[in-house]
């Protein structure tokens, strides 16, 4: 995939702002107007602040900052950032230029697919021919002159589908894992006069220590570094195997108004009681709040914005997440049985609440439990602006909603542009859970 990171789209770049290879941009109108490409490196290096870290790293400056650009740095841009940034700023509003590279975000996301089908391969194909067609009517224009708009890296767009065929899905191919192993090999060169005898030492003494502690299962004991031990800053609530609750935690903290009854007719929902119920037997000033929240088994780790927002060293926001939640499609007609279909919030985390909830007949309990509830401000997602990339524009936040731990879902990215907020989502659809009751 470096072929279109490193190159198909450093070319464009280079055309929409004016610089390749002295070609001017004939019939067509692709240049950006003055101070435009600038404007777009600026916003996405603000970008970074609104953009968890474990999205990746910063987000650097596509217009000047050529060095600091690695492919998988382009590869982000490309992704997520360029969709957003460029649209309406090509000269023409309704940009057929910005259409055709939208096309191409859309083919490199199918070929970066962990399981591709049949279909899909075909897709990637007949998608890239007819980009490639596109791309020669709208830059080289058909014109012999402009020949050096066409280098034959456009050409090997073509091959994809066969290489894909013929290795599998790109990622079991690509050039990043190597470039990092490389990047692991500089520092056991300790000899300038014999670099290679340096790093032929390391690559044998690695392989053979890996073979001994798979074949004598002697992972743990054969550990260079420190063993692995359980965080001291994270605790695990009984009933919760999905998540952990990370430090700092703040006991009986003061409750806002609007806060308080959020809880108390959250709790009257779950257990089917009056809310006069809940503050009778539910003690609310036990109640514990905590800063961050794990996802286990490999996800993110989701902040408190009214507890640790801004304290982070590098300064990127990770309290804007993706949650999850059962609606009543019925909730306004009183008289039918609720009819529940699970829908994709977005909104900020602003509070991480532990409940202690006593066993008592009117709670319909028979032994004490803990909840752990969030506290939700949500983003009233523009349906109109939605496009088919999963990026959702919004302008004002909505209610704040309090439901279960277990209703996060992950991280997500925000980009402000032109008066509205953009919300980027690494994980697509295919990473939502899919379920309908009733």
């Amino acid at each position: 995939m470096h072929l279109i990171f490193e190159n198909v789209l450093k070319n464009m770049v280079l055309l929409w702002s004016g610089k390749f290879k002295s070609l001017d941009e004939g019939d067509g109108t692709y240049e950006f107007a003055e101070g435009i490409w600038e404007e777009i490196g600026q916003l996405t290096v603000e970008a970074g602040n609104t953009i968890p870290s474990a999205y990746g790293a910063r987000p650097q400056n596509v217009a000047d900052d050529k060095t600091a650009c690695t492919a998988d740095s382009w590869c982000f841009w490309m992704l997520y950032l360029a969709p957003i940034l460029l649209r309406g700023r090509f000269r023409d509003e309704d940009s057929e230029y910005y259409d055709h590279f939208i096309e191409l975000v859309k083919l490199v996301r199918l070929c970066m697919k962990f399981e591709l089908s049949p279909m899909d391969i075909t897709s990637i194909r007949t998608g890239f021919e007819k980009w490639v067609i596109s791309y020669e009517r709208l830059y080289y224009q058909n014109d012999p002159t402009r020949l050096s708009a066409c280098p034959v890296t456009m050409h090997a767009l073509l091959h994809i589908a066969d290489g894909i065929e013929a290795c599998g899905p790109v990622w079991t191919c690509w050039a990043f894992p190597m470039e990092r192993f490389c990047g692991s090999l500089l520092p056991c060169i300790k000899n300038k006069r014999y670099p290679f005898a340096n790093v032929d030492s390391y690559i044998t003494g690695a392989a053979q220590l890996s073979h001994i502690k798979n074949r004598h299962d002697l992972v743990d004991e054969l550990r260079l570094g420190p063993p692995e031990r359980e965080n001291w800053m994270e605790v695990r609530i009984g009933g919760y195997s999905t998540c952990v609750l990370v430090y700092p935690r703040v006991t009986s903290p003061t409750l806002s108004t609007g806060l308080e009854q959020k809880v108390v007719a959250a709790l009257a929902t779950r257990y089917g009681v009056n809310v006069k119920v809940i503050r009778k037997h539910v003690p609310l000033k036990d109640i514990a709040s905590w800063g961050k929240v794990r996802r286990l088994e490999g996800g993110d780790t989701m902040l408190a914005s009214s507890m640790v927002a801004g304290t982070a060293l590098d300064g990127r926001d990770a309290t804007y997440i993706r949650y999850q939640t059962y609606i009543d499609l019925d909730a306004r007609k009183k008289r039918l049985p609720p009819r529940l279909v699970l829908q994709t919030f977005y909104g900020q985390l602003q509070h991480i609440l532990v409940v202690e909830i006593p066993a008592h007949v009117q709670l319909n309990l028979s032994a004490p439990e803990i909840l752990i509830l969030v506290a939700i401000r949500s983003c009233k997602i523009d349906e109109y602006n939605v496009n088919d990339l999963d990026m959702h524009y919004y302008k004002d936040e909505g209610a704040l909603d309090v439901v279960d731990v277990t209703c996060l879902q992950c991280l997500v990215g925000r980009v402000y542009d032109r008066g509205r907020w953009v919300i980027i989502d690494r994980s697509g659809d295919l990473a939502r859970a899919e379920a309908e009751i009733g």
